[in-house]
């Protein structure tokens, strides 16, 4: 996702924080969360994920799946 913005080297949780504080009030805003999200646990920033979902306690969980 970085690199299709245009910046390779910024990691894709900075990226998605970046566009929610530029664009707090965005129709997609919930979607970008759970992006957030996940691009936290992808990156196993298990602290920020936390952090997000503690913030947002209405956003919804999904469950796990298996990969």
């Amino acid at each position: 996702m970085s690199y299709e913005v245009g910046n390779a080297y910024e990691p894709v949780p900075q990226v998605i924080t970046n566009y929610l504080d530029t664009y707090p009030n965005d129709e997609h805003k919930e979607e970008m969360q759970t992006l957030l999200v996940d691009s936290f646990i992808t990156s196993k920033n298990f602290a920020g994920a936390m952090e997000l979902l503690e913030k947002n306690r209405t956003m919804p969980v999904r469950k796990p799946t298996k990969k």
